[in-house]
């Protein structure tokens, strides 16, 4: 619990502090700014940290409420700064200060370079193929997706590099009630329908592996219980779906919208949550060496926090 308490304050709580101390020009008192150049570089820098947390922080770990009230406070920050709109600091130039402020540069720097490469993530490749959204009736988040590692942890495998994650949210804006370990049942993407995205055969299914429990993960079936649908050239895979849950079985015909299975957390898997991803090709195996292809859901490219409702 507080290993989780501490990464929501480094991740969610500390670029609101940045945010509102650039939306309110108190960087200026707390960094000793007084030249302009020394101003440029700390406004540039606490806009890079914050365009960085907009892009990477998983912001349903704490609520994804607090993304829009993240970016409003950047947009205020370099409004009234553009206007002119900040009183003017006389700071003593000491050794602290040039201390502070070269940190402050220098972190926003590495943020502001890593959120090129997050920024680039967001741009499809230009071979996709259009998927029906495999879930339904709740307010689904990207957990990872994109086509850079900044974005997406699956980047790194060949026949995954597009897969997709996708967790769902509460009202609070959560994608779960409480915090720390909890049940699966307080995830509230648990026990989400999951429907076929695409026309095709069942090339392969398995079931009956049991939901992990808290930190608990099974790497030696690491897909869980799942699917495989041949669509065309194309092969999707749907993972870490509920014990018991699959409504259909190796050689079944499905088109979008069918029903699959539902949404647990089985196999190597941190929480409950959807993977998704797709390769050319027909079936070679859970993990295989085929290429993978970018998804795009209904003509949009999914990409970390963006939001489905469905």
């Amino acid at each position: 619990m507080l290993n989780e308490v501490s990464l929501l304050a480094a991740t969610v709580l500390m670029p609101l502090l940045f945010g509102v101390w650039l939306a309110t020009g108190q960087y200026r008192a707390l960094f000793s700014v007084s030249g302009r150049i020394s101003d440029i570089l700390c406004v540039a820098a606490i806009a890079a940290i914050l365009v960085f947390s907009l892009l990477f922080v998983p912001w349903v770990s704490g609520s994804y409420w607090l993304r829009p009230l993240a970016g409003l406070l950047l947009l205020v920050g370099i409004a009234r700064w553009v206007m002119g709109g900040f009183p003017t600091i006389v700071g003593d130039w000491t050794w602290l200060t040039r201390l502070s402020q070269g940190l402050l540069i220098v972190i926003g720097g590495a943020f502001g370079a890593i959120s090129l490469f997050a920024l680039k993530g967001m741009i499809p490749p230009p071979a996709t193929v259009d998927l029906h959204f495999p879930l339904k009736d709740r307010t689904f988040v990207i957990g990872q997706g994109g086509s850079s590692i900044v974005v997406n942890a699956h980047a790194a495998s060949e026949a995954q590099k597009y897969a997709v994650d996708i967790v769902a949210m509460n009202i609070l804006g959560r994608n779960k009630s409480g915090i720390g370990p909890v049940s699966n049942d307080k995830y509230a993407i648990w026990g989400a329908e999951v429907v076929a995205p695409c026309e095709g055969r069942i090339a392969w299914s398995r079931d009956g592996l049991p939901d992990a429990v808290g930190p608990q993960s099974d790497p030696d079936t690491p897909a869980g219980n799942a699917v495989a649908i041949e669509c065309g050239a194309i092969t999707v895979f749907l993972a870490h779906l509920m014990k018991d849950s699959l409504e259909v079985e190796t050689g079944d015909m499905v088109k979008p919208g069918d029903p699959i299975g539902l949404v647990g957390n089985s196999g190597n898997t941190s929480e409950p949550h959807l993977h998704i991803h797709a390769e050319n090709g027909e079936f070679d195996g859970e993990l295989s060496d085929n290429q993978g292809i970018a998804i795009v859901f209904d003509g949009d490219f999914p990409v970390r926090n963006d939001l489905f409702l469905n």
